[in-house]
């Protein structure tokens, strides 16, 4: 684990690993593919063989192909005088010590929401599949062979935090120009990696986030211009204050010195946490944290009513069904058909789910 660390710490401060003889590489390359920092290990591996020198090379070309397609859908915002924002991993990328270190699975990009119907058509022109229009805070297009995008016509939607929605809910009052563009906007360095440590709260809180969210945190703490006081105060806004300064000193211990990685007895737990996480956390994570929420004693009882809250959700979930929402005498047939489709397919995350109600 140590190994594994070690060599993240290496990648962001451009250094040679030392005494590579000794490390357990398979082992590495589980756990990296696991929190998806695979390019950044090859980074740092990358002068001791060809395997790695491809691997970090593959990722360059791949973050050139998705730079490509975000700069003709940008030129579409800006011909058709459409505000945007690049958002969190888009944005971030370009911190990193090298190009191609940060692996991307999604491009997400904030657009004004006047204008969703115009981006979906343009995606539609493109080759994109519409995955989800209308259904939450961002809709999904993916076109293959490997291109995702999420256009958020909100940072948050109403199934999120209330805490989160309604901080975020007027978001133009957080954005400006940024400097070379009429459409293209920002937010101050503040504010987005204040928006960047909600968003990994929300996935930490709910199934778990992996590593690449603490050396996330390192290069944007060590490349922003942060006002620590204003961070920590709008933190405590959105009630994650803990989270964040617990986040900031364990990015600091694992990558601060890479001979030298430091964490604190009460982190180890939190450290732990996120190394048995991965990138976008576990079924098993997920359905812990909401028995717990349930109840401190987990018990059949509390189980029983996880499955039936699963099988008859209540109005939070129908939001995203705005028909279903309008119109509760039809959520059964929705209910009996959700079962059956699940059945049909034979739904993997759906057993997955049920195998870690019976063994939490």
């Amino acid at each position: 684990m140590n190994d594994f660390l070690y060599l993240l710490a290496c990648a962001l401060h451009d250094e040679k690993p030392q005494e590579i003889e000794y490390l357990d590489l398979e082992a590495i390359k589980r756990l990296a593919k696991f929190h998806s920092v695979t390019p950044m290990i090859a980074y740092a591996m990358r002068g001791q063989g060809e395997e790695w020198q491809r691997i970090y090379l593959g990722n360059v070309k791949r973050n050139m192909l998705f730079k490509s397609e975000r700069e003709k859908l940008y030129s579409f915002f800006e011909d058709h005088r459409i505000a945007y924002m690049p958002l969190k991993g888009v944005r971030i990328m370009d911190m990193y010590p090298a190009y191609g270190m940060r692996k991307m699975a999604d491009n997400d990009i904030w657009i004004d929401k006047k204008h969703a119907t115009e981006a979906r058509d343009y995606m539609i022109g493109e080759g994109y599949e519409c995955i989800s229009f209308g259904k939450s805070n961002h809709d999904v297009y993916h076109k293959k062979p490997i291109f995702n995008f999420e256009l958020h016509t909100s940072l948050y939607g109403e199934t999120h935090s209330k805490e989160f929605y309604e901080y975020y809910k007027d978001i133009n009052a957080r954005l400006r120009k940024d400097n070379d563009s009429e459409c293209r906007m920002r937010m101050r360095d503040d504010d987005f990696y204040v928006y960047v440590c909600s968003h990994a709260y929300k996935h930490f809180n709910n199934s778990g986030t992996g590593v690449r969210t603490l050396c996330d945190d390192y290069v944007l703490r060590h490349n922003l211009s942060l006002d620590m006081d204003y961070v920590h105060g709008e933190a405590k806004k959105l009630k994650i204050d803990g989270f964040v300064m617990q986040m900031q000193r364990l990015s600091e211990g694992l990558f601060a010195d890479p001979e030298n990685i430091c964490v604190t007895e009460e982190d180890k737990e939190f450290l732990s946490y996120i190394l048995g996480s991965g990138t976008y956390g576990t079924v098993n994570h997920r359905v812990e944290r909401q028995l717990r929420m349930m109840s401190e004693n987990v018990t059949p009882f509390t189980k029983a009513r996880y499955v039936f809250r699963r099988v008859f959700p209540g109005d939070e979930y129908f939001k995203a069904f705005p028909f279903f929402e309008r119109h509760r005498s039809l959520r059964p047939f929705f209910i009996v058909h959700r079962i059956g489709k699940s059945l049909v397919k034979r739904n993997k995350n759906m057993v997955a789910e049920f195998k870690a109600v019976v063994k939490a």
